[in-house]
C-alpha cells in the first residue's frame, strides 16, 4: 500500500514535531505549540488563550501591496513594520477566548507587565485608540524552560 502525497507531508510533519519535542535535533516547535504545551499561565485559562491566540494572528511572510495589513496605521507604508504584529482589536480577541472586551483588556494589560507581549499604540482618525501586540520569543521560551526546569 502506497501513501499519498498528501498523506507522506503529513507524516512528515509528525515526524518532525517528534523530533522537536525531544530537543535532540535543530527543529524547534512552533511558538503557538510551544506555549499550548508549556505551564505559562496553567490555571489562568483566560490568559493563556489570549497569549495563544496573538501567537496563532501574527503576520508573517508579507511582501510590498500586502492586502493583510491594515490602512492608517502609522506603520502600514512599510510592510516590514508589520512582520510578526499582531493588530487584531481588544474586542476581537474577546470574542475569540469567549469573554467581554474588558476582561480581554485587564489581562493583555498582565501579558504586557510579565514581558511576553510588546505593545504599540496609535490613535485612529475617529480620536480612538488602538493597540499592537508583538510576541516576545524570546522572553516566552525564557519562562518555558524555567517552568519546565522546576516541573523536573
Amino acid at each position: 500500500m502506497s501513501l499519498t502525497e498528501k498523506q507522506l507531508a503529513s507524516l512528515d510533519r509528525s515526524a518532525q514535531r517528534a523530533v522537536a519535542r525531544r530537543g535532540d535535533g535543530d527543529e524547534k516547535l512552533g511558538l503557538f505549540i510551544r506555549v499550548a504545551e508549556s505551564g505559562i499561565y496553567n490555571g489562568k485559562p483566560l490568559y493563556k488563550a489570549l497569549l495563544k491566540e496573538i501567537v496563532f494572528l501574527r503576520l508573517h511572510d508579507l511582501h510590498e501591496g500586502d492586502l493583510r495589513i491594515p490602512k492608517g496605521t502609522p506603520w502600514s507604508k512599510d510592510y516590514r513594520l508589520y512582520e510578526g504584529w499582531c493588530y487584531a482589536s481588544q474586542e476581537y480577541l474577546a470574542n475569540r477566548v469567549g469573554c467581554v472586551r474588558e476582561s480581554a483588556n485587564r489581562a493583555l494589560k498582565q501579558i504586557v507587565m510579565d514581558g511576553y507581549l510588546k505593545p504599540r499604540k496609535w490613535r485612529g482618525k475617529n480620536g480612538s485608540w488602538h493597540k499592537q501586540y508583538f510576541p516576545d520569543e524570546w522572553a516566552i521560551d525564557e519562562k518555558i524552560a524555567e517552568l519546565s526546569s522546576e516541573a523536573s
